[in-house]
């Protein structure tokens, strides 16, 4: 059959469209941005665009294919350091916001879709334009426009919440989703783990094996998940593979030597334990017993005679739970919180914050000295010291609603084939809270784009739910 070409599309052979008039022009358009960059001779600028791009392309044709690419990058740029900017994080930056803006541009002007489902969403654009005017205090402070705008990124990734919950709203892309996380938080560990591993066979000392720092709450959701996958599944094949997922990710949140994602995993599993219905009760009795044998067989076999000094370092560790005041690092985050408590006394900082970039001074009196950083470990004050109590109380809110809607979502999915879904996210979301008083959960790179997913994963099992009790309730046609 010979192609043709109508007003108002491009179609193939077939006869089906390919592409509509504004996505065509969309495409121009695109190209017109990446040859204007391009005159710039910022290529790694140019190439993270351009691959941004080509995700909004790939997002319209083939859109399992993106997220598939999406998520698999993400083990990689979450681990990044944060003290330098690299090329790799100058090109994410790039990809990030491209893949954001043009994604909402195709989401609006060629889908029409409705992007405000209840009033929350209403009050997160409202925070996410506000946080704009934080460039003002920054600027006022002598904070170069582009330090601020790199910190202001990672909150404005909150916005990718938008994205994941139209992406991944009917139930078997919902399905699909969690996969995803799955597989995210797989590659972290993985990855952790064999860098542990190096550690341990290159060092000489207990003190050298340090664990793979860097990545926090991220772990929650794809432990969690595969947790309650291997719980429900009937299959044995299928519990089989969730298994091992568990025990993959349980491993990098080990090796992550982070105490408050140890905490958070532990108290996770109590509280699991203590919702789910009795024969899931006892699977997961019996896969922790499993669990823990195979946990020092494979050790014996991987670590060989260095398991029992790696053992005494976790203990030692994990101890130090027990006694958190006697911890200098409890102690400085101590200091750091008074000082900051202090300046939201003072009018203008409580009013406009100090804008993202800005930094501050505490003394920290565990070494005796002063302390200058732009980091702060309490993430609801970084959110209230860097954009103001407005701004920053109203992200704030939005998250406090989001947990209690997951918490009200599970109650509804119990019985349901959603509940070993939502009680994860839920789960994932109440520890990444609880742990943000002494672990930053907003801002930092795995913070908002991280939070963004468990908002999406929370709105879509809501609206789910909704469609599934609209059915039930209505009245069976002869």
């Amino acid at each position: 059959m010979a192609s043709h070409a109508s007003s108002g599309a491009v179609v193939n052979t077939n006869g089906g469209n390919l592409l509509s008039s504004a996505e065509t022009l969309l495409l121009v358009g695109a190209a017109a941005v990446v040859a204007l960059l391009a005159s710039t001779g910022e290529w790694i600028v140019v190439a993270g665009v351009a691959a941004g791009l080509v995700a909004v392309v790939l997002v319209a044709l083939f859109p399992r294919l993106q997220w598939l690419g999406f998520f698999a990058v993400m083990p990689v740029y979450f681990r990044q350091s944060d003290v330098e900017v690299s090329l790799f994080d100058v090109a994410m930056a790039a990809y990030l916001a491209t893949l954001l803006l043009g994604w909402f541009v195709w989401a609006i002007a060629v889908r029409r879709q409705q992007l405000v489902w209840e009033r929350k969403d209403a009050m997160l654009w409202v925070a996410l334009v506000g946080t704009l005017f934080s460039s003002v205090a920054a600027t006022s402070r002598g904070i170069p426009l582009l330090d601020w705008a790199r910190e202001w990124a990672l909150v404005a990734m909150a916005a990718y919440y938008f994205v994941f919950r139209s992406t991944f709203a009917r139930a078997e892309d919902f399905r699909f989703f969690a996969v995803l996380l799955v597989l995210m938080t797989l590659g972290l560990s993985v990855t952790g783990l064999l860098t542990f591993r190096q550690q341990i066979l290159e060092a000489l000392y207990a003190y050298q094996i340090r664990g793979v720092k860097g990545v926090n709450a991220v772990y929650l959701i794809g432990f969690l998940l595969s947790v309650a996958m291997l719980l429900y599944r009937e299959r044995w094949w299928e519990r089989l593979v969730w298994f091992a997922c568990a025990g993959v990710i349980g491993g990098g949140i080990v090796i992550s030597y982070t105490r408050t994602v140890w905490a958070g995993a532990a108290v996770a599993l109590v509280a699991m334990f203590v919702l789910l219905p009795a024969m899931q009760r006892v699977r997961l009795a019996i896969a922790l017993g499993v669990a823990s044998t195979l946990a020092v067989a494979i050790g014996y076999v991987l670590l060989g005679p260095m398991l029992p000094v790696v053992g005494k370092v976790l203990a030692h560790r994990a101890a130090t739970i027990l006694a958190p005041t006697k911890q200098i690092s409890v102690a400085e985050r101590r200091d750091e919180t008074q000082h900051l408590l202090g300046m939201l006394a003072r009018p203008e900082v409580a009013i406009a914050g100090i804008g993202p970039g800005s930094k501050f001074v505490f003394y920290d009196s565990s070494f005796g000295k002063t302390v200058r950083s732009h980091f702060i470990h309490s993430g609801v004050l970084a959110l209230l010291i860097k954009f103001g109590i407005p701004i920053g109380g109203l992200l704030y809110l939005f998250h406090l609603a989001m947990l209690v809607k997951s918490i009200r979502c599970y109650f509804r999915s119990r019985r349901t084939q959603w509940e070993p879904y939502v009680l994860p996210f839920t789960l994932a979301l109440l520890g990444s809270t609880v742990m943000d008083w002494t672990t930053n959960a907003f801002v930092l790179r795995s913070g908002f784009l991280y939070l963004a997913m468990l908002y999406a994963g929370v709105a879509i099992a809501d609206r789910l739910l909704q469609q599934h009790r609209s059915s039930a309730e209505q009245p069976a046609t002869a």
